[in-house]
């Protein structure tokens, strides 16, 4: 159901709303252009640019929006959005006073700064006072930017880009200087060298090595503290006299190893060779009393190699040398070769040899000698003997076989026909071949071979390969 409402509501509602005209509401801007939004009632910035008006201009004098100064400001030394602060004082004036004393939207001076002792982007920071004057007083004395002492530093005891940091108390000041310097303008290192002999390096702040010599002037180089004189010990050697020689070396009454690389220039101690003394003599050579066994630079043994050895550094072994004994430089067995081996001509070397023996003299021909009696004997005693056991079971086993093969009706016609004087060798190798032509052979006593027996048979064959295949049809 509807309430009506009351007519006081209505009277106040109405009351209480303003209206567009009364709050300078406009929603298409404002209608001076010296006026901003959002009710158009302030006023641009004075410090605005504010452009000439004419009927035809529409320009503003600030932002609608923001009232930010869209055309700029009206003073060359305001900036800012709104015009509102002003140039460093320490800014330079343009030329002819055309143009602007700062940037108009950050105030850096881009004319640079009108006093020569100040530098920044501000020009609100003073040149350091170590750093040397103009001469004449015409120019900067810094850096307008990073405020660097670009004419160098105002005492010669300073350096650095802003001559903040003070030469080193080891540079060396010359009694005629090239230069008022003390040291490098730039990087503080001593140019005219070091006050003490015993200083070295680029800023004299390295001491020489104690090892030095310190006989003649400086101790050591001044670039690299090398020591240039020598070692004030002969145990040690340069270039900086910090190695001590081998204690391999020969011990001598001046200086123990070079000077220069350490190499043992008198000699090893015994048993060992090298420039250095760092190696050890072979150990196949053969010693002698009060002298090295090996030469020290080479390592050859000097009084030659122990038994059955040879070589220069004795490190090949003589081979099957009776006593064990050969040429020291070839291997050659000098009593010759031992027990079952011989000289052989082309490696010069003793090779086993299963049939010979070597002539103990020292015969390099090669030449062969018998064996010895007793040896040749025994050889020979048992060839005969396995001769007789073949021979023997050889005997045995024909002597059975003739016995078997008697037995037979081939073998009784092949002994009668032997023991026949009618037979030919015609008719032995028929019946062998398995020949027809096979003759009647009458025997007094067929038999009397095996048995002894007078009684004569005869003995025909029909079949003569029956004989051959031991078949029982013979008559």
């Amino acid at each position: 159901m509807w309430t009506p409402v009351p007519v006081v509501y209505i009277i106040c509602i109405l009351r209480v709303a303003p209206s567009a005209s009364e709050n300078n509401l406009h929603d298409h801007g404002c209608t001076n252009n010296n006026y901003n939004w959002p009710f158009c009632n302030m006023t641009c910035p004075e410090t605005c640019y504010k452009p000439i008006y004419t009927s035809l201009t529409t320009e503003r004098t600030c932002d609608v929006s923001n009232g930010s100064c869209s055309q700029g400001c009206a003073n060359s030394r305001h900036y800012g959005l709104f015009c509102n602060m002003t140039c460093p004082i320490t800014c330079k004036e343009p030329m002819l006073s055309l143009g602007r004393r700062c940037d108009e939207f950050n105030g850096t001076c881009s004319n640079g700064c009108a006093n020569n002792t100040i530098f920044g982007p501000f020009c609100n920071m003073t040149c350091p006072k170590t750093c040397k004057r103009p001469r004449f007083g015409i120019g900067r004395w810094c850096d307008v930017f990073n405020g660097s002492c670009s004419n160098g530093c105002a005492d010669s005891n300073t350096y650095g880009p802003f001559c903040n940091m003070t030469c080193p108390g080891t540079c060396y000041t010359p009694v005629l200087p090239l230069s008022d310097r003390l040291c490098d303008v730039f990087n503080g290192s001593c140019p005219n060298g070091c006050t003490s002999n015993s200083y070295y390096g680029p800023f004299c702040n390295l001491t020489c090595p104690h090892t030095c010599n310190k006989a003649n002037g400086r101790v050591c180089d001044v670039i690299d503290g090398s020591c240039y004189n020598g070692c004030d010990n002969n145990s040690y050697y340069v270039p900086f006299c910090n190695m001590t020689c081998p204690n391999t070396c020969l011990n001598a009454t001046e200086r123990v190893c070079d000077v220069f690389n350490g190499s043992c220039s008198q000699g090893c101690a015994q048993g060992f060779y090298g420039s250095h003394c760092d190696m050890i003599c072979p150990n196949n050579c053969r010693n002698i009393v009060d002298m090295p066994s090996c030469h020290f630079v080479n390592g050859t043994c000097l009084a030659g190699c122990l038994d059955g050895f040879y070589g220069q550094k004795c490190l090949d072994v003589c081979d099957y040398c009776v006593n064990n004994t050969c040429n020291q430089e070839d291997g050659v067995c000098i009593q010759g070769c031992a027990e079952g081996h011989r000289h052989d001509g082309e490696v010069l070397k003793c090779l086993h040899d299963p049939l010979h023996l070597r002539d103990e003299t020292n015969d390099k021909s090669g030449a062969y000698k018998p064996f010895p009696v007793p040896t040749l004997v025994g050889m020979i005693g048992g060839v005969v003997g396995v001769v007789v056991v073949v021979v023997g079971a050889a005997a045995f086993i024909v002597h059975r076989n003739r016995r078997n093969a008697s037995r037979t009706p081939k073998g009784l016609q092949m002994q009668a026909m032997i023991n026949s004087t009618n037979v030919t060798s015609v008719d032995i190798n028929n019946i062998i071949n398995g020949s027809d032509e096979v003759k009647s052979v009458e025997l007094k006593r067929p038999d009397s071979v095996m048995y002894g027996s007078d009684e004569v048979k005869s003995v025909e064959s029909k079949r003569p390969d029956s004989i051959m295949y031991g078949s029982d049809e013979v008559e």
